[in-house]
């Protein structure tokens, strides 16, 4: 019951806030022209703000357990790449499969992953937590960026140019700007001034809040009707589908206790709320991102707990 009530805790006022922002749209609030500058505002200003401020806060000294950082770096890589094999024979839309694997792969273990980790096992589990955040962060962002500037573009790349364009585009994104920028002051500890940090902080703030906002503002009941199978096909994947073939190979491997409990999260959290603003700005289908991103975020208050609640249950968490 414990874990119900911090999933319903964690979730209930993402849910709040997305609604809020279907709300304003609804009264008028949001007009086109606002919903494209809060969207530049997040790409350009907040997430880069958002992604430097939680690496600044990483220590590279506590990732003692290489092992399951290698576990989980290949897990990132192979579950794109058969990912987008799976929804390539299934739909031959490139602008969707680009967006379906983005959402079904991209957690939101940054916002989630520490704070249920914690709640569990304690100093011990924010460490473990910890120690996936970079894995959290770099690749999530690194592919995320290349399926939606790249893969997804509504232009194809020319084969010849491909890897010139993806480079351009990887080279002056803010995204990947930011995570280069927070893993070099992470990496040399760099100590800012207090109100650098207070600054900093303040944006990373703004980020979920604003971002969920733009979620809200973003759906409307006739795209649900229209995308009501896809979007649940993609969120069955996110939550439910990957979460039972991750979990027995984890266990296989031989993972327990707070790194169990860290993969759970990170392959068995909703859809990261930040890929709606990546798909907005580079017009990925934000609309189906929303969506995704919503139900589930509704349905892993329930989906976390049965997870957590089976693992306790078989003793190895």
């Amino acid at each position: 019951m414990e874990v119900l009530l911090f999933s319903l805790n964690a979730t209930v006022p993402i849910v709040f806030c997305v609604a809020l922002g279907a709300f304003l749209r609804a009264r008028g609030q949001f007009t086109p022209s606002a919903l494209e500058n809060l969207s530049d505002l997040c790409f350009n200003v907040l997430l880069p703000a958002n992604i430097f401020n939680n690496l600044l806060g990483v220590d590279f000294s506590v990732l003692v357990n290489p092992r399951l950082m290698v576990f989980v770096m290949l897990y990132v890589v192979i579950i794109v790449v058969l990912l987008m094999g799976a929804y390539t024979l299934c739909y031959k839309d490139r602008i969707w499969v680009a967006a379906a694997t983005h959402l079904s792969y991209r957690s939101n273990y940054v916002i989630l992953g520490g704070a249920l980790v914690t709640n569990m096992f304690g100093e011990v589990g924010a460490r473990t937590a910890s120690m996936l955040l970079p894995v959290g962060i770099i690749p999530f962002n690194l592919f995320a960026v290349w399926l939606c500037s790249v893969y997804g573009s509504e232009v194809p790349v020319e084969k010849g140019k491909m890897l010139r364009t993806t480079l351009a585009r990887i080279a002056t994104n803010p995204i990947i700007l930011a995570l280069a920028a927070g893993g070099v002051a992470a990496l040399i500890k760099l100590q800012l001034p207090s109100f650098v940090e207070e600054a900093l902080q303040t944006l990373s703030n703004a980020t979920s809040a604003v971002s969920l906002l733009l979620v809200g503002a973003t759906i409307t009941k006739a795209d649900f009707s229209q995308d009501r199978t896809r979007v649940l096909v993609v969120s069955a994947v996110r939550i439910v589908i990957l979460p039972l073939i991750m979990m027995p190979l984890s266990i296989m491997m031989g993972f327990r206790g707070p790194e169990l409990a860290a993969l759970f999260i990170l392959v068995g959290a909703p859809c990261a709320v930040s890929s709606s603003i990546m798909a907005r700005k580079y017009n990925v289908l934000p609309r189906f991102h929303a969506q995704v991103a919503l139900v589930t975020t509704v349905a892993s208050s329930f989906t976390t707990f049965a997870g957590i609640w089976l693992l306790r249950w078989r003793g190895y968490i």
